[in-house]
Order: structure tokens, then C-alpha cells, then sequence
């Protein structure tokens, strides 16, 4: 085998290995769509910040913790979509603590089979799009690398 092959067909197992882990948040989260919605209540919007040592640079990301009944039952969660965003900027961290401020009452969408899982953002996220789309370049690079042989 040579290492063109060899290549090639590296390429293509990483961006189809990568493409199950991407892609399953991004199928998921069109089944949202479905999901029973309620009424609940934020009960807490803050900024978390953070320091990464190694880019040295402050990364933000939005705190929304929010309270929700099911049945009569309450739960809690904070989990914004199914690919919430992490480690994001200031400005997005600064603008879902203003969509969702403290107090306020919010569409809680739950999965009917287990309503501990919640979301605010229903549906597909433009970043989860581009999750499951990257590692098809991987998987086109490796089908042109073995092309090219």
C-alpha cells in the first residue's frame, strides 16, 4: 500500500468518523420541532467568563438557567439548543442575557419522552449546520486523493 492510498484513506475514515459525531446533534435537533412547548420562567442570566491559558485570550458564554412544569412536575435546565454554543464571544454571551432575561418567561420546548431534556432554541443552529458539513471536505479530500492515484 502506498502512502497516496494510505492517505487517501485516512482522510475519508476521519471525516466520516467526525461526520457521525457532528451530524447526530444536527439530526436531533430538527426532531425539536416536534416537541411539546410550555411556559417557563428564567430564574437565572449571567455572563460565565473564562480564561484559556494556552490561546490566552478570555472566552464568554451565556449562564440562562430557566424553570419549566410537565405534568405537574419541575424541571430545570439550561441547555439554550441542542448545539448550544460554548466558549462563545462576549457579544453573544451579552445578547442571550438580553433575549433572556431574568424574570422573564420563555417557550421551553421538552422532549415528550423525557422532559428533564429541554431546549429554548427549537430547530436546527447555523453552527451545527456547519459541524455536519466540514468533515465531508475530509471525506472529499480522500476520495480525490485515491482519484488522483
Amino acid at each position: 500500500m502506498d502512502r497516496t492510498f494510505t492517505a487517501g484513506l485516512l482522510f475519508i475514515a476521519f471525516g466520516l468518523g467526525f461526520s457521525l459525531v457532528y451530524a447526530l446533534p444536527f439530526l436531533r435537533s430538527f426532531r425539536t420541532r416536534r416537541w411539546p412547548c410550555v411556559t417557563g420562567r428564567i430564574y437565572q442570566a449571567r455572563v460565565k467568563a473564562s480564561y484559556n491559558v494556552t490561546e490566552r485570550e478570555r472566552h464568554y458564554k451565556p449562564d440562562i438557567r430557566y424553570e419549566y412544569q410537565v405534568a405537574g412536575k419541575t424541571y430545570r435546565s439550561h441547555r439554550l439548543g441542542i448545539y448550544a454554543r460554548s466558549g462563545a464571544g462576549y457579544v453573544f454571551a451579552t445578547d442571550a442575557m438580553e433575549r433572556y432575561p431574568e424574570g422573564s418567561k420563555v417557550n421551553v420546548y421538552y422532549d415528550p419522552a423525557d422532559p428533564a431534556d429541554a431546549v429554548l432554541i427549537q430547530g436546527p443552529e447555523y453552527q451545527a449546520l456547519v459541524g455536519a458539513l466540514i468533515p465531508w471536505v475530509f471525506v472529499g479530500l480522500g476520495v480525490f486523493i485515491l482519484s488522483q492515484r
